[in-house]
C-alpha cells in the first residue's frame, strides 16, 4: 500500500511534481498577462514571450528550445525537472512567431570572457582569444586532430583529382577551406558557439570558407611590368611565368602577405603561442629567390620559387617557439618538389551570443576555468 506502483507514497509524489509543474505554467501565464495588460491589450511579439519564458524565475537554461517558431518550442525548468511546451503555456495571437536571435553578449559574460581567460567546453580546455566588436574567440590549448595537406591530401575533391602534382595543386588552392571546414566538422554550431575556423584564417566568422582569406595585396614588380597574384587559384601558374621572366631578381621577395600575423601576434600577447606540439596556421605565401650560391657553388640554377603553404609552430627545446614553412610545392628550374605534411589542427571557436557561463565557481585561471553552457 505504501511502496508499489500505485502507491501512497508513489500518488504522493506525483501529485507534488503536478502542483510543481502546474504552478510554472500558472506563473509564467501571470507574467505574460502583466505584459499584455502593460501593453493595453496588444498582441505579445514572439520576443516578448520569450523574454517572459527565459526569466530565472522558471527557466534555469535562459533560453528556450531551437525549433523555428516559438509556440512549437520548450521550457526547461529551474530544476531540469520539466519540459513544458510554450503551447502549453500560451496559445493566442503572436505579432510573430519566429524565435528571436540575440545580436549581443550578456553583460557577465562579456566581462567574465576577457582576453587570456580559461574556459572549458565540450571537456577541452580554451583561452579566450579575441573579444571585439567581432565577437568573443576561444582557441584549443591542445592540438585536436591531424590534418594532411600536399600530394597526399585525403580531402574529397583532392581526391578526384588525377596524379599528385594536381592533387598538390588542388590541396594549395583549397586548403584554407580544408582547414576551416575541418573546425566545422569537428565543432557544429550550437548555442555555445556559432562558427569554428583553424588558426592563422583571419579572425571573426568565416563560416567554413576562405572568403575571409582571400586578400592579396602585395605586387611583385620586374621591370615595367607588375603582376598581381589576385587569386589562389592560378597562383601556381603565374609563378611559373615569372619564373620564366624574372632571371634578374636581385632579391628574395614574399608575394603574399601571410594571415597568420593577426593570430600570431595575439597568442604571443597572451603567452599562448607555444603548446609543445607542430600546428597548422591557417596561412600561405610564396618566397621568390635568387640562385644560392654556397662556397662559391650554385645551389640551384635559375630562380628558385618556393611556394609554401601554411606555417607551423615548432616548440624545439624549452619555452622557443619558431614559426617555419611547411611547403607542399617547390617550384625548381628544372623539376617540381612535392611533398605531403600531416600536422596537428589547432581550432579557434566564435562563441555564439546566446552562450552563457556557467555559474559553477570558476575564476578563469587554468585551475578553475570558466565553464560555458
Amino acid at each position: 500500500m505504501l511502496s508499489g506502483d500505485n502507491g501512497i507514497l508513489q500518488r504522493a509524489t506525483q501529485s507534488k511534481e503536478k502542483t510543481e509543474r502546474a504552478e510554472i505554467i500558472e506563473n509564467a501565464q501571470m507574467d505574460i498577462l502583466a505584459k499584455i495588460s502593460e501593453k493595453k491589450g496588444e498582441n505579445l511579439t514572439a520576443s516578448e514571450l520569450e523574454e517572459i519564458l527565459t526569466s530565472p524565475n522558471y527557466n534555469t537554461q535562459g533560453r528556450l528550445s531551437d525549433e523555428e517558431s516559438i509556440l512549437d518550442r520548450t521550457l526547461t525548468s529551474n530544476n531540469g525537472k520539466y519540459q513544458i511546451p510554450v503551447s502549453e503555456i500560451y496559445n493566442g495571437t503572436l505579432t510573430n512567431t519566429a524565435p528571436s536571435i540575440p545580436t549581443e553578449y550578456t553583460t557577465d559574460v562579456k566581462t567574465a570572457l576577457v582576453e587570456g581567460k580559461y574556459v572549458t567546453y565540450n571537456n577541452k580546455p580554451f583561452v579566450v582569444l579575441y573579444n571585439n566588436d567581432d565577437g568573443i574567440e576561444i582557441i584549443a590549448m591542445e592540438t585536436i586532430g591531424t590534418v594532411t595537406l600536399g600530394a597526399n591530401d585525403e580531402t574529397e575533391g583532392a581526391q578526384g583529382t588525377k596524379g599528385e602534382l594536381s592533387r598538390a595543386k588542388w590541396s594549395y588552392n583549397n586548403a584554407i577551406q580544408t582547414l576551416n571546414k575541418f573546425a566545422e566538422n569537428l565543432f557544429p554550431s550550437d548555442s555555445i558557439i556559432d562558427d569554428a575556423r583553424c588558426v592563422g584564417s583571419m579572425p571573426g566568422k568565416t563560416n567554413g570558407i576562405s572568403n575571409k582569406n582571400m586578400r592579396n595585396t602585395q605586387k611583385y614588380i620586374h621591370g615595367s611590368k607588375n603582376i598581381y597574384f589576385s587569386s589562389y587559384d592560378n597562383q601556381f601558374e603565374q609563378a611559373e611565368e615569372i619564373e620564366e621572366t624574372s632571371m634578374n631578381l636581385n632579391k628574395t621577395l614574399v608575394v603574399d602577405s601571410p594571415n597568420y600575423i593577426n593570430d600570431n601576434n595575439k597568442m604571443e600577447q597572451l603567452g599562448i603561442l607555444n603548446i609543445k606540439s607542430y600546428y597548422w596556421m591557417a596561412s600561405r605565401y610564396m618566397n621568390i629567390q635568387e640562385p644560392m650560391e654556397n662556397n662559391g657553388l650554385v645551389t640551384n640554377e635559375g630562380t628558385y620559387f618556393n611556394i609554401s603553404f601554411v606555417q607551423y609552430v615548432n616548440w624545439g627545446s624549452g619555452e622557443a617557439s619558431t614559426l617555419e614553412n611547411a611547403n607542399i610545392i617547390k617550384i625548381m628550374p628544372n623539376n617540381v618538389d612535392l611533398a605531403s605534411r600531416s600536422i596537428g589542427f589547432r581550432p579557434v571557436l566564435h562563441v555564439s551570443h546566446t552562450a552563457k557561463v556557467k555559474n559553477n565557481g570558476g575564476d578563469g585561471t587554468s585551475e578553475k576555468p570558466f565553464v560555458l553552457e
